[in-house]
This record gives structure tokens, C-alpha cells and sequence, in this order.
């Protein structure tokens, strides 16, 4: 099975987080608990969806990446009169539609980007280095079933979903 075969990028990843808390303390540093495990789960999910770790645990894009998912959660859990008040649907008054929408279209950027690289480098390779991950799969899906398959989109908003709700659930937990 394909986890099977990342399991040396996962056991790496955990390894990484082990020799991150023993080193801390030596250069007095805090752990904040909430960021690493925000920051393991997104490299394991990574690791699982697109066989790469995307994004270093340290760097400017992964606090990015914390930062969109929890605006989402944030506004998806606010209450909003257009819940009570369905005719107000259509004026976004407090700006929750709006700004989700900035938050998800940023993220969508981020896959973007993603799925931009995959498919280049299989349009210039000879298919011998395909790693069967989910990428793989759902973009194998999408060129063998034509326009009855999945779209673009659909991938994207497939990984956006899986992203949010996984470390959503997770960093909860």
C-alpha cells in the first residue's frame, strides 16, 4: 500500500519533532505545542497527499499556512446574522463570506502552485518518476477520465478540504 511505502518520511518527520523538543530547551527556547502540532501534521499530510515534505516547519510559509486555516476556522464558527436572517444572505454584512473567501482563495493559490509543479514535471518526464501518491492518483484520474472525470477544481478543492479538516481535527485532538 502507498502509506506503506512514506513510512520512512513519516518516521522522519516524528524524528524531527523529537530531536526539535530535546534541542530547545538547550538554546532556551519555548515550544509552543499548538504550532508544532500544526506544523507536524501539515508536513505529514504532505508527506501522505504529494510524497514531499512542502514546507519547512521554520519558514514564512508554513505560519502562512497556520495562520489561513485558522482565519477559516475562526469564521466559519462565527455566528452570522444571514443565519437567522436568510434575506441578509446577500449583503455579507459582517464581511464573514468576504474574508473566508480571501482566506480560501489564498490556500487555493498555495495548491495552485502545487499541482502546477507535479503537472510539469510530469509533462517533462517520461512517467518513471510518478510516486503514485494522492496527487498522483487524482491527476492520473482527471487525464484517463476526460471532462466526465474530475476537474482541476475538483482536485484542488478536494486537498483544500482534506488540508483543513484534517489539521483542523487534528491539531484539536
Amino acid at each position: 500500500m502507498k502509506l506503506d511505502s512514506i513510512q520512512e518520511l513519516r518516521n522522519q518527520v516524528m524524528r524531527n519533532v523529537i530531536e526539535r523538543l530535546f534541542r530547545a530547551p538547550e538554546g532556551g527556547e519555548a515550544v509552543e505545542i499548538k504550532g508544532l502540532a500544526f506544523s507536524t501534521i501539515v508536513q505529514l499530510m504532505s508527506n501522505s497527499m504529494f510524497s514531499d515534505d512542502l514546507l519547512d516547519p521554520a519558514s514564512g510559509a508554513m505560519e502562512e499556512l497556520e495562520m489561513l486555516n485558522g482565519n477559516i476556522m475562526v469564521l466559519l464558527g462565527k455566528p452570522n446574522f444571514a443565519d437567522y436572517f436568510p434575506f441578509l444572505r446577500l449583503f455579507d454584512l459582517q464581511g464573514i463570506r468576504r474574508e473566508i473567501s480571501k482566506s480560501y482563495d489564498r490556500l487555493h493559490g498555495l495548491i495552485d502552485g502545487i499541482i502546477d509543479m507535479r503537472t510539469e514535471r510530469r509533462r517533462s518526464s517520461d512517467g518513471s518518476d510518478r510516486v503514485g501518491d494522492f496527487l498522483d492518483v487524482l491527476l492520473d484520474y482527471m487525464e484517463d477520465e476526460g471532462p466526465q472525470g474530475l476537474t482541476r477544481l475538483d482536485i484542488k478543492l478536494m486537498i483544500t478540504e482534506l488540508f483543513i479538516g484534517g489539521t483542523d481535527s487534528s491539531t484539536t485532538t
